[in-house]
């Protein structure tokens, strides 16, 4: 795993804090108070929204016809229909003992999920760049008990993903086809010189429990948020990256294929996550950076070395990026037919996610 190198409208943000509201709270260092929050009641009722309070309020639940989401207190993770996404910031609570939303995730992790058609300009998709991490003396994570090598198995993935995306008539292009090492921005570079319109570098995990096990998909972090394994805001994190301009469509990505890799395989749910890694940076088209499991578990890594349970992560990949083209040609129909933009009362029953 690589290393953490650590379009919202503003006439739309200033009417949300208008009517939302921002509130300062307690249990937040000082970053975090500098963001804002909008309560979950609120952005509930603007959603046509049911909300409902268990675990003595510290959980809440908004759901309409085709969207469920939960939000625990303190946490930096939520659930959208089940599956897990990554926040920047915990979520917290107001004046009035409600749970509340920081509006920089509302922005930046909620909108490009629920509301993909205010993602602004709309991509295509047909020329992928498939990125398998490490190689050449770079070996990547290792379990030398099961004879398992990252190096290897990101290139037996990308190879059997390659076959399914051309059968699916995309293009596919390599970062690299044997082993052998390339520099980190190289493989950026690869991909903006291809002109691809998707970037997906796969990787395995390795940690030093073996119990640890799961899939996870990492979007570049959003300028003023911090990486998700980090907790502070730092100077580093208000540095604007060229792939922070694809933002909004990254998180979709990342969200769509690790939600689908998580219902192929029915690996633990570790979550959409953000981070600033090296590959993903300097991307000039939406890209993310995939995590098929740990080696170092004791148990996920019998199944990694089974070639059948192999193909089922290639298939989740595929399913996820087939279902994040689906959006796109379904903005792209929206906006050719000028449709009016959906706004944030009907969209939770528009759009499903």
């Amino acid at each position: 795993m690589e290393k953490d190198s650590n379009a919202f409208n503003m006439t739309r943000r200033k009417y949300l804090f208008s009517l939302l509201g921002i509130f300062a709270f307690g249990n937040l260092n000082a970053a975090e108070k500098s963001v804002g929050y909008m309560s979950l009641k609120k952005l509930a009722e603007l959603c046509s929204m049911k909300i409902e309070s268990s675990n003595k309020g510290k959980t809440q639940i908004l759901s309409s016809k085709f969207i469920k989401m939960i939000f625990d207190l303190h946490q930096r993770s939520m659930l959208i229909n089940d599956n897990k996404l990554w926040l920047g910031f915990p979520i917290a609570t107001n004046a009035g003992g409600g749970l509340a939303l920081s509006q920089s995730d509302y922005a930046k992790a909620i909108t490009p999920i629920l509301f993909p058609q205010k993602n602004g300009k709309v991509p295509y998709l047909n020329h992928i760049v498939l990125d398998a991490g490490h190689g050449g003396k770079d070996n990547g994570a290792q379990n030398k008990s099961a004879g398992l090598v990252e190096k290897s198995l990101a290139l037996d993935m990308v190879n059997r993903l390659t076959l399914l995306l051309r059968k699916s008539g995309f293009k596919v292009t390599l970062t690299r086809t044997k082993d052998v090492f390339i520099p980190l921005e190289g493989r950026s570079k690869i991909a903006n010189d291809a002109k691809a319109n998707l970037f997906l570098s796969l990787h395995f995990n390795s940690t030093s429990s073996s119990s640890v096990e799961g899939v996870e998909t990492f979007a570049l972090t959003p300028v003023g948020q911090p990486s998700t394994n980090n907790d502070k805001v730092t100077s580093s994190c208000h540095v604007t990256h060229k792939g922070n301009a694809n933002d909004a469509w990254n998180t979709l990505l990342a969200y769509y294929v690790n939600s689908m890799m998580k219902k192929s395989t029915s690996a633990q749910d570790r979550g959409a996550k953000r981070a600033r890694f090296t590959v993903l940076t300097n991307l000039n088209m939406p890209g993310a950076l995939v995590e098929c499991g740990f080696l170092s578990s004791t148990q996920e890594a019998k199944k990694i070395k089974d070639a059948k349970y192999r193909d089922k992560i290639a298939e989740g990949i595929l399913n996820g990026i087939l279902r994040y083209q689906a959006t796109l040609t379904r903005l792209r129909k929206t906006v050719a037919e000028n449709a009016p933009t959906t706004d944030l009362q009907e969209a939770s029953y528009s759009w499903k996610v």
